[in-house]
């Protein structure tokens, strides 16, 4: 509970040093005798009859004894303490979450070894051998002096070619980050009749992080979409913009501006691009996009992410367009046309790679560290005509386990909020009576 209260009255100097010899003191025997809790933790206020009607959040020093559910006395062990060396104790709901993400998602922060820059990760292609690629922009896996090496005098080429270098996410200035190496590279200028290219391959070779699903690795809520954002599972791509789309949203998910909205404003948009001052590198028909009026479309750090349209009728439908490259000084969003993307990097099947729509809603609903308890299926096996309808209950139940943990939830902080207007009505009336 972070509540008004506790934001009003701190903890004070000498109340921090009593609580952290206090907690120091009994925190291991608490643990050891008690395997229900979760978090200790010192607060400024203590709540009293919550869940009454006489529900109150007084001043008081305390120690926090965080549980899952409160009541719940697993067998054998005793009830929690009331106080630690004269500090009353309180127990309320609440768990500690790890905020790592050990899968790769499109959205990501990536970078490669020595090229001193970050970028974000596009997304994903199925490739040989059953291996995984990620997309990403040329020009984030490349310093300036490998692109002014690259670039042609004329600036009307660049690069195609294989550079076995390695990359990281989220931080390339760590080797334990290292997720794949870079397959291919292509920087093409494109002509009057053709699109130019920026774009990179990464072969994803830490397997125990490939994709799962098709979540961005941001959760922004868009015009009512939810705090679960967009999923792309389809891997459908559009080459052929036809009018239409002028009126449809675009969306992208970069690393450093998340999830944002804009409209498109032509794709035949042309530019030269000054590499460390001296080379001009000509691209032809890209895509550019316009703001909202609302946000920022793009940052720095933002180049590698998928541009996206979705279908009005559903919005998690959404097809790629383009991979995001840069940005104009008058505050546009350019990026190079997904489907000459592909088709220069060599990509099979010429598209983007597909989640089944039942494992993406799974991994939504329970996370993916749930993911490794779900039965498998295999043909080997008598039972395996069962394994369909194993999984589907196994889900079911996940899902009904989330979705009364978050009524729960939404009931606690009702109570909350009822309580704190209540506490401040009776502090009124009290006034009102002096």
């Amino acid at each position: 509970m972070y509540s008004i209260e506790c934001k009003l009255k701190p903890l004070k100097e000498d109340d921090h040093l009593r609580l952290k010899h206090c907690i120091v003191r009994h925190s291991s025997r608490l643990l050891k005798e008690h395997s229900n809790i979760q978090i200790i933790s010192p607060c400024s206020v203590r709540s009293k009859r919550f869940g009454t009607n006489y529900w109150q959040i007084k001043y008081e020093t305390c120690i926090v004894l965080y549980v899952h559910y409160k009541g719940i006395i697993p067998f054998g062990e005793s009830l929690f303490p009331t106080e630690l060396d004269g500090i009353s104790v309180d127990v309320r709901e609440g768990e500690f979450k790890l905020l790592s993400n050990p899968y790769l998602r499109m959205g990501s922060k990536i970078g490669a070894v020595g090229a001193n820059k970050y970028g974000t990760l596009g997304g994903f292609v199925d490739l040989e051998n059953e291996t995984i690629g990620a997309l990403t922009c040329a020009h984030v896996v490349l310093n300036n002096d490998e692109f002014s090496n690259y670039a042609e005098p004329n600036g009307d080429s660049g690069y195609t070619g294989a550079d076995h270098r390695l990359v990281c996410q989220p931080d390339s200035s760590n080797r334990d980050h290292v997720f794949g190496t870079i397959e291919k590279i292509v920087w093409e200028s494109g002509n009057e009749h053709s699109a130019g290219v920026d774009a990179a391959l990464v072969k994803i070779t830490a397997t125990e992080r490939s994709p799962t699903c098709g979540e961005f690795d941001c959760i922004d809520n868009i015009h009512g979409r939810g705090n679960n954002g967009l999923m792309f599972c389809s891997g459908k791509i559009i080459t052929n913009l036809s009018p239409d789309i002028y009126a449809k949203e675009i969306f992208k998910c970069g690393y450093k501006t998340g999830m944002t909205n804009g409209r498109l404003h032509s794709d035949y948009f042309i530019f030269r691009n000054n590499i460390n001052g001296h080379i001009f590198h000509r691209t032809y028909n890209q895509i550019e996009i316009k703001n909202c009026i609302s946000q920022q479309f793009s940052e720095r750090g933002d180049s590698g992410a998928l541009v996206m349209v979705d279908n009005e009728d559903n919005i998690n439908d959404l097809s790629a367009i383009g991979l995001l490259v840069g940005s104009t000084s008058y505050h546009t969003t350019i990026a190079s046309p997904i489907g000459d993307v592909l088709e220069k990097l060599n990509i099979p099947s010429r598209k983007l790679k597909t989640f089944p729509v039942e494992e993406q809603d799974r991994s939504t609903h329970i996370g993916r560290n749930h993911t490794s308890n779900i039965p498998s299926r295999t043909t080997d096996h008598p039972c395996s005509l069962l394994r369909p309808i194993l999984d589907a209950i196994q889900g079911d139940v996940l899902e009904i386990k989330r979705e009364f943990s978050e009524f729960k939830r939404e009931i606690r902080f009702m109570r909350e909020d009822i309580g704190i207007i209540h506490y401040y009505l009776e502090g009124s009336r009290r006034y009102l009576r002096r």
